[in-house]
């Protein structure tokens, strides 16, 4: 994706760490059929950007026809946002400070793939222009 809302920057920063499609569109890409997994990034409720400091709940859907890929993905994903993305700056400026797990990854219902979603406050520093 092209633009700068939290979970766009993060699902870019993200796609080439997990080897896997990282999606932060609302709408799901169609037509997918989740044989290979699918990590899908959404600001929760709550999240609002403010000039040069702000927490922002992301929450990660990963989808996947087998229950073993949705399960390694989520647990890729939460790595690499808790070790990896704090202390990362784009060419902007902004800078994730910290990331804090909201609720870890746990089985979703859904009745078509196999689904683990989580959610992770996101510290953000600096202007976040759109």
């Amino acid at each position: 994706m092209t633009d700068n809302t939290p979970e766009a920057l993060v699902a870019d920063w993200l796609n080439p760490r997990t080897e896997h499609k990282c999606w932060a569109d609302p709408r799901l890409p169609e037509p997918w059929d989740f044989t290979a997994p699918l990590v899908h990034i959404q600001s929760g409720p709550g999240a609002e950007i403010a000039l040069t400091l702000d927490a922002v709940i992301l929450d990660v859907d990963v989808y996947a026809a087998r229950a073993d890929n949705a399960g390694n993905v989520a647990n890729r994903v939460r790595a690499e946002l808790q070790l990896r993305l704090p202390g990362h700056t784009w060419e902007s400026g902004l800078t994730v400070s910290a990331v804090r797990v909201e609720t870890l990854p746990f089985w979703s219902p859904d009745p078509k793939v196999f689904k683990r979603s989580a959610s992770y406050r996101v510290y953000f520093h600096g202007l976040l222009e759109s």
